[in-house]
Parts: structure tokens; C-alpha cells; sequence
């Protein structure tokens, strides 16, 4: 039942009875409905304006790489990777303002070098077809055009590398950004994939700009409910003062003690173009045996098993002195009965700035049965320890009518 009230929370024209029961009107329109959803495209490129900067890095690497992304030189090789801000119409006319990163290879090493998505794999249907798509621009000193690699590896459902990468494609980049494609392909499979950029030697200068990578796939939802943090509903558990938004819990217990407080936000406030929304202040008063914030009570489920998902969320420091503050963000997974399963597959601790930054991890493939709890907690650093939290995300499949719960 557990798993059925999930898929019914994020179905439209679904009716949630009295006592939890579902009256589920099936009529071919509402299937048609859902089909035809299924059929609606989204970007599966992780992070495609390369926000924040809790990107990884392998290797000798310099700069700053963007959140979800990986900078790496392997060997003796030795690279740059810088997050460079576009205005508005930069790209084409009518282009929204985004970020652009600049990739300079320092040295080869004839091991591999270059920028990627690799901790944040996405997955591919089988049958289905796709190819990437990426604006790009020569970023030499001499103004001289730059030949690139752009990669599609494909992997397993486990990710491990299969040897081919049909998607792949080398343009030679000038000053003038200008958007390449690469060749389409159809998963033979299950399979999993990363947009890759490498530079190719071609002597003198070696760097470009990247900007607004695509591959477009099966649509995704975020399946965190309540975003927007609105209400006042939530579940205050233990020495908890201050409201807690609808379908969400604030907790303090073992002698914890927290304050939650809603914070209006306008748009813009998160980046350039961001909706208006809510952001929820956590304070930690006193620490105990455990405390933060969470939906506990709202947990989504994890299907269908074996695609590779991702949490995402917006965090700034709150601490009166403006001092930075570590956080904890855990997505740690329960059964179908509440039962904790013993696994925490998406775990990362930033240390948050005055600034609004976009934090979020390598993604994972996820078990059959099995539900997520997005939850953030403070670590005592010392001082005040207060966040704002906005716009949490868990990047997930839509669920198709016919699954989860009804075969």
C-alpha cells in the first residue's frame, strides 16, 4: 500500500480516498495522458549552466569545476577547468544568461585529460535513440580553432565501460560559438553514459569554452515533494521551535534542540532566472543525539530499480557572524515496511558560504523496494550553526502508469 500512495502522489487525476485508499479512475484518457508524458523529452546532462563548485577532480587540476561535473589529468597531464559567467544572448539571440566552463590542457600526458560527467551517470532506454548536443568556442590566446572529442561512452547497468562509444564526434571549434551535434545512436540495452570533452594536441595554445550541453532522454520528475516549502503543516518532532513546512519533519532529539523558520525568496535570489520561491532556515541551538531536517514522513520511492539517480539542493550559510557552516546531506534508503535498509548511496558534506551555491553528488543506481530520505543536518563547527535551504531536488524517472505498484 505504502508503495502505491507514492505512485498515486505523483500521478494527476489519481483520487486519494478516505482511510489512504486510492479510487483510481481508469479511463483510456488518463492513460493516454500518462503515455503521452512518457513521450515528453528533458536534458539528461547533469547540471548544464555548471553551477556551484563541489565538483571532482582526479589528478593535477586547477580552478574550480562545477557541481556533478569532473575535471581529470591523468599521469603527467596537468589542466585548468574555470566556471566563466554568460550574459544573456551570448550563446545565440534570445540566449538565456548561463555559465560557460573554460577547459586548458597545460600538458598531455597521452593518458587522458579533460572534463566530464563521469560520477553522474544517467541512463539510457533501450531502443530509444539520442545524441549530444554542445555550444563551444575556441578560448586560445591566438585566436587560433581547437579540435575537440566529445564523447558518449556507454556503460552497463552496473557502469562498467563497454568498450564503445557510438556518440562520439570531433569538431574543430573557432573564436564564434557555434552549437555541434554529434552522430544518433539507439541503446541496444540498458545502459548508462556521460558527455566527455577532451582537446586533441594539435600544437600552440589548447583551450575552449563549453556551454549548455544537452541529451535529451526520458523525462525526469523531481520526486521530492514540496519543493517550494510551503505551509506550515510539517512534522515537528522533539525540542523543535518555528514552523516546518507541509510534508516535511524538523527533529531534535537526545537532548537536541533546533528553530526552523520559512524565508521567503524572491526570483533571481538563487541565480540568474531562479523562480520565486521558499527557503527554510535551520538553526541548531544545542546539539544532541541527532537533529535537522527531512521527509521522513514523505518519503518517495526509488523506482524503477536499477536507474542511476541524484539529489540536488540550494544551501547558503545563515550564521549571524557570516561565517561559513558545514552540512551534512544524506539520502539514506528504507523498505516498504519504513524498516532503514542499512545504505546511504548519496552522502556529501559541503562546507556553505554567505553565497547561494548548488550542491549535489555523484549519482547511484538504485535497489529494487526501497524508499529515500532527503535529509540535511548540521555539523557543529562551532559558533552559530544556522543554513538556508532551498529548491531540493532528487532527479528520478517519471513513473510510467503501468508500473510500480499495478502489475
Amino acid at each position: 500500500m505504502r508503495r502505491i500512495a507514492t505512485l498515486l502522489a505523483a500521478l494527476p487525476g489519481i483520487v486519494t480516498g478516505v482511510n489512504g485508499s486510492a479510487m483510481l479512475f481508469a479511463s483510456f484518457a488518463l492513460y493516454s495522458a500518462a503515455a503521452q508524458a512518457q513521450q515528453t523529452f528533458t536534458n539528461l546532462v547533469p547540471n548544464p549552466e555548471f553551477r556551484g563548485t563541489l565538483g571532482h577532480t582526479f589528478g593535477t587540476v586547477n580552478g574550480e569545476t562545477p557541481t556533478l561535473w569532473r575535471s581529470f589529468a591523468v599521469d603527467t597531464s596537468e589542466v585548468t577547468t574555470d566556471v566563466v559567467p554568460l550574459a544573456a544572448n551570448a550563446l545565440y539571440p534570445g540566449s538565456p544568461p548561463t555559465n560557460a566552463v573554460r577547459l586548458t590542457v597545460h600538458t598531455f600526458s597521452g593518458q587522458g585529460e579533460g572534463f566530464d560527467h563521469s560520477p553522474t551517470l544517467v541512463t539510457l532506454q533501450e531502443g530509444e535513440t539520442y545524441n549530444g548536443t554542445v555550444y563551444l568556442r575556441t578560448d586560445n590566446a591566438d585566436n587560433s580553432s581547437q579540435e575537440v572529442s566529445v564523447g558518449l561512452p556507454l556503460f552497463d547497468a552496473d557502469g562498467i565501460f563497454l568498450g564503445v562509444a557510438p556518440g562520439t564526434f570531433n569538431p574543430v571549434v573557432t573564436t564564434s560559438w557555434s552549437q555541434y551535434s554529434g552522430p544518433s545512436f539507439t541503446a541496444l540495452g540498458p545502459r548508462t553514459t556521460h558527455l566527455s570533452f577532451r582537446l586533441i594536441d594539435d600544437g600552440g595554445d589548447n583551450s575552449i569554452l563549453i556551454a549548455m550541453p544537452e541529451l535529451e532522454g526520458r523525462k525526469l520528475s523531481n520526486r521530492v515533494r514540496n519543493p517550494g516549502f510551503s505551509g506550515t503543516g510539517g512534522n515537528a518532532v522533539g525540542d523543535t521551535t518555528g514552523p516546518v513546512p507541509d510534508q516535511w519533519r524538523g527533529f531534535a532529539v537526545g537532548g537536541g534542540a533546533i528553530t526552523t523558520a520559512i524565508v521567503p525568496l524572491a526570483a533571481n535570489a538563487l541565480y540568474p532566472g531562479s523562480p520565486p520561491t521558499n527557503a527554510v532556515q535551520l538553526t541548531v541551538d544545542t546539539f544532541g543525539s541527532d537533529q535537522g531536517f527531512d521527509n521522513f514522513d514523505t518519503q518517495f520511492n526509488l523506482e524503477p530499480a536499477g536507474d542511476w539517480m541524484r539529489s540536488e539542493v540550494f544551501l547558503r550559510s545563515a550564521n549571524a557572524d557570516s561565517s561559513d557552516q558545514s552540512v551534512s546531506v544524506t539520502v539514506a534508503t528504507f523498505d516498504e515496511n519504513g524498516a532503514f535498509t542499512g545504505q546511504i548511496p548519496d552522502q556529501y558534506s559541503p562546507n556553505v558560504t554567505t553565497d547561494w551555491s548548488y550542491y549535489g553528488n555523484a549519482s547511484f543506481p538504485t535497489q529494487p523496494g526501497t524508499f529515500a530520505n532527503f535529509a540535511i543536518r548540521l555539523n557543529d563547527d562551532g559558533g552559530d550553526n544556522s543554513v538556508l535551504i532551498a529548491m531540493p531536488r532528487f532527479n528520478a524517472p517519471v513513473i510510467p502508469l503501468h508500473k510500480s505498484g499495478f502489475e
